[in-house]
């Protein structure tokens, strides 16, 4: 069965609190991180294709940072609902990075 991201209780948390977040302010970063997250994966969906990190940052207008981007790929593929390919494509910096697609 596939993993739920958005659903299990059990599910780690999206949103890596290295900064020690409580509270409100916690809640609110951990519900960016999952709207960020659904965002994205509904790209993919009605999109389709692969996609490398500099390619979704430009679908959303460049609103999010690449590392939160990065982030989101990362945890979708974890959850089983993405998938890191090998194929690979020239990233904004002159080297070449994985693209992700729907699984």
């Amino acid at each position: 069965m596939q993993n739920d991201l958005f659903s299990a209780p059990e599910k780690k948390s999206a949103y890596y609190n290295t900064n020690n977040e409580k509270g409100d302010v916690l809640k609110k970063s951990k519900a960016k991180v999952s709207r960020q997250e659904r965002m994205i994966l509904a790209m993919f969906q009605s999109v389709g294709g692969r996609h490398a990190p500099h390619h979704v940052l430009a679908q959303f207008g460049h609103k999010y940072p690449i590392t939160s981007i990065r982030r989101a790929l990362t945890n979708l593929a974890d959850a089983g609902l993405l998938e890191k390919t090998d194929h690979m494509t020239m990233g904004n910096y002159g080297k070449m990075v994985h693209t992700w697609r729907l699984k």
